[in-house]
């Protein structure tokens, strides 16, 4: 027998959370930076597509060797090019927040409360967000609905015919 005082609380009685919750989290994040780097090198293909029927492959690197926010600007103003026609379904609000997210979620600290297994993604200025493996799983469906509207553009492309050049005729 020893001679410590006994404490009323013992600490095997404290609930702590599962390991579990950050490993599903960690695999939804996983998945939703996966669906979005997708749409990120489709974003650029489809650039590079329209840019070739326009005749200008000159442009492909000052067009597409930047942030995917350039990219989706070039997109748009792409839209309303001769070659516009095989994008001009593609949404780029639905891209634009999807990247929103993702550079939240890139760059976010998960901060889980070890007793009860809440948790908290945290970025710049202390800002938390609540972001479920639910809610990561929208996001990854909806960046592989935009990369959808993607295939779509590069299928039209695809079987469409491409333009003369005037100055190779």
């Amino acid at each position: 027998m020893t001679d410590e005082p006994h404490l009323e609380e013992d600490d095997d009685d404290i609930p702590w959370a599962s390991p579990e919750i950050q490993s599903n989290y960690e695999a939804a994040l996983g998945r939703f930076i996966l669906a979005f780097n997708r749409l990120d090198n489709h974003l650029t293909e489809v650039i590079e597509t329209v840019l070739a029927r326009l005749n200008r492959s000159d442009l492909v690197n000052a067009c597409t060797k930047r942030e995917f926010s350039h990219k989706l600007l070039v997109l748009d103003l792409l839209k309303t090019s001769s070659e516009g026609q095989g994008i001009k379904d593609v949404s780029m609000q639905a891209m634009r927040d999807i990247a929103m997210q993702r550079n939240k979620l890139a760059h976010g600290h998960f901060d889980q409360n070890p007793f009860d297994g809440t948790y908290d993604v945290v970025t710049k200025g202390n800002v938390r967000s609540q972001y479920s493996v639910e809610d990561l799983d929208a996001l990854t469906e909806s960046a592989a609905k935009a990369w959808d509207k993607l295939r779509y553009a590069e299928a039209y492309y695809a079987f469409s015919d491409v333009p003369i050049d005037d100055e190779k005729a």
